[in-house]
């Protein structure tokens, strides 16, 4: 069996704004978003940016738009004040505070819920929301989840007829690839965490499900969304069930025992990633 790797560098992004960056903590790690405001602010201050007449030609510069999202994504998710970035696991700091949560609110009854709409919209859509894969149990074809961009994972047991979301406290609801494996009794499911189209939202890595998603669990593929990780695929080995294959913006890796321990096999950025 021949595995290919359909892969690619990922293009540097070390921009000169970076050089105006604070060194001494570029080295120590503790970098925090003022930090990459100021150096920012400064490399596009004077004539570098300027607001053109109404009619004249624009130029754009992607990496000032670029810049602005990331930006935007993260003014709300640092410390307030100090703009320090979250340290620690992510999962772990969520599961400590829904832990401290009194019981009632903790509680996962969804209630009866109606769609209220919109379910279209003026943009030629047919329908709102995104859905970013499909993936169908290997023992129940009326059995298949979809991940979506930043909505979770959903599932339904009647084709379609009805849906149940799985996975609503999990701490990244960007779902990138699902793989369904069964062999016997509940489906055992792997969720590629993170928007891999646009980037709605970062990857904290692999969960794993062996109820069939009633409960997740992290793997050893674990990442902190401030790391930036993306995964692109989550490939199985049609010859063995423990083996599965990741492709991230990080990476390519590899695990041999149903996702306890990963191993990076190239570290370049790969995408797409196929058995023959």
């Amino acid at each position: 069996m021949v595995f290919l790797l359909a892969g690619f560098i990922q293009f540097s992004q070390a921009q000169e704004w970076r050089n105006n960056l604070p060194q001494n903590k570029l080295k120590n790690h503790t970098l925090t978003l003022k930090d990459y405001q100021q150096a920012f602010a400064k490399y596009w201050s004077g004539e570098r940016l300027k607001e053109a007449p109404a009619g004249e030609n624009e130029i754009r510069d992607e990496n000032y738009e670029k810049f602005k999202r990331w930006e935007w994504y993260w003014e709300t998710r640092v410390t307030p004040g100090t703009g320090a970035f979250p340290q620690g696991n992510a999962w772990d700091v969520f599961k400590q505070y829904m832990a401290g949560l009194p019981k009632e609110i903790r509680a996962q009854d969804k209630g009866n819920w109606v769609s209220d709409g919109p379910n279209q919209s003026g943009g030629g859509y047919s329908g709102l929301g995104r859905v970013n894969c499909v993936a169908f149990s290997p023992v129940d074809t009326n059995t298949l989840y979809v991940g979506t961009a930043s909505g979770g994972v959903w599932k339904t047991s009647d084709l379609g007829g009805h849906w149940t979301p799985l996975g609503d406290f999990n701490m990244s609801l960007g779902v990138a690839d699902i793989v369904v494996e069964n062999n016997g009794g509940d489906d055992i499911v792997y969720l590629g965490t993170g928007d891999k189209d646009h980037w709605d939202t970062y990857s904290i890595g692999v969960l794993k499900s062996i109820d069939g998603g009633q409960t997740w669990k992290k793997t050893g593929l674990d990442w902190n969304q401030n790391y930036h990780g993306m995964i692109y695929r989550v490939l199985k080995d049609p010859d063995d069930d423990n083996t599965l294959y990741v492709s991230t913006n990080k990476g390519l890796f590899k695990t041999t025992n149903g996702g306890d321990t990963f191993n990076m096999i190239d570290a370049h950025h790969f995408r797409e990633i196929e058995f023959q």
